[in-house]
């Protein structure tokens, strides 16, 4: 595969014909014009890396392939995930039957009498949100458990591929081993910041929604736009961190450290900000979202389940099921991105090791066309 030599995706000419293209198309308006320069700067860009992603795809994939079921460990966690969450619809089905103050007013004197303090508003909010936390984080330490063990099999074929002592036997049960013992606690705090975060920033687009006031409206929804940044900040460093956690045994908080100095030190930044594959992956569980939204809203019109006659609770069966969707599909993508973040990193820490095991993509990441990569690590001239 060859990919264009301008550092700058089409060619200058070419940008000027698709420029004045769509200006005779589109007319003058400005912002037709503002939203083409940003499309074409995006695409400039993006299209010099693409080549990096790709082979770090295929980098990817290709260690999968010759281990012995190489996604077991995705399997068990969607598994557990799908099997929490069946857990976790019964329960707060059961939270709504219990505490919801129009169904608890409805119960029979014999059964659990209603009550003013019992039928509270307040008691079935707090247990929602409750809930709610719980999922997060456990569905966010299932995808870290995954991503875990999934980085310790990358690093254990970058490292020793090649070399005396080999890859071991069965790395992906010495890796998940290490996941589930060993570095557990990391597992769960990092996922336990994360859930908190979730958590406050679905509070605040429930606020947003619910709330008369549309100054509140406006603040609630620019604390969620904030709340949801850092969140992806956390998230996407404690990707990183998490490798040095399956790689060397590392706690979070020292992990989270190493991984900081590591990337100033190396100078990585411009390739990991350019990940691609994260993207595309992030689409993917978008889409699953959708189908299983759209699959739960035609639940509602074709069963007609009993709690939901008026259609009261239509909205939040659909915004469930896109959750549940999004969240089943994202465990799985996560091998793929946890085999690029391995690379990232152990290419950072050990840059010949590359040389040793995968050539092809060792000459990738030094050749002319991907330049940014050379900062801060020894570059060589291949023949």
């Amino acid at each position: 595969m060859s990919y264009p030599p301008q550092q700058g995706g089409l060619p200058y000419d070419g940008q000027n014909e698709l420029r004045s293209y769509t200006a005779s198309w589109l007319g003058t308006s400005s912002k037709c014009h503002i939203e083409l320069e940003y499309y074409l700067a995006i695409h400039d860009l993006c299209w010099s890396r693409i080549g990096l992603e790709c082979k770090l795809f295929g980098t990817s994939t290709k260690v999968f392939n010759i281990t012995i079921r190489p996604y077991n460990e995705v399997e068990f966690g969607l598994i557990v995930q799908a099997l929490f969450t069946i857990w976790w619809i019964f329960t707060i089905t059961a939270a709504y039957q219990v505490w919801y103050p129009a169904a608890c007013k409805q119960r029979p004197a014999g059964n659990m009498p209603a009550s003013s303090a019992r039928c509270d508003n307040s008691r079935f909010v707090v247990i929602v949100i409750f809930l709610l936390f719980t999922y997060y984080w456990v569905s966010q330490t299932i995808f870290t458990w995954v991503h875990v063990t999934t980085s310790g099999v990358f690093a254990s074929y970058y490292f020793l591929e090649g070399t005396e002592q080999g890859v071991p036997p069965s790395p992906i049960i010495q890796s998940a081993k290490r996941a589930s013992t060993t570095s557990l606690g990391s597992v769960c705090l990092g996922s336990l910041l994360v859930a908190l975060l979730q958590t406050i920033r679905a509070l605040l687009r429930m606020a947003a929604q619910e709330t008369d006031n549309p100054f509140g409206a406006f603040c609630a929804a620019c604390a969620e736009v904030i709340i949801g940044c850092i969140e992806g900040l956390l998230q996407y460093f404690n990707f990183y961190a998490y490798t040095q956690v399956a790689i060397y045994g590392k706690s979070f908080w020292q992990a989270a450290k190493d991984t900081w100095e590591l990337i100033k030190d190396r100078g990585v930044e411009a390739i990991i900000n350019d990940n691609l594959i994260g993207n595309v992956v992030l689409i993917g569980s978008i889409l699953v979202g959708m189908l299983t939204a759209l699959f739960g809203y035609l639940y509602t019109i074709i069963i007609h389940p009993s709690f939901n006659r008026d259609g009261g609770f239509t909205a939040l069966i659909i915004v469930l099921s896109f959750i549940i969707g999004f969240q089943m599909l994202s465990v799985i993508g996560s091998v793929i991105l946890s085999g690029t973040a391995t690379t990232f990193v152990c290419l950072a820490e050990d840059p010949r090791a590359l040389e040793r095991t995968k050539l092809n993509l060792y000459r990738a990441v030094h050749n002319r066309d991907l330049p940014e990569f050379c900062t801060g690590i020894t570059c060589i001239t291949l023949v």
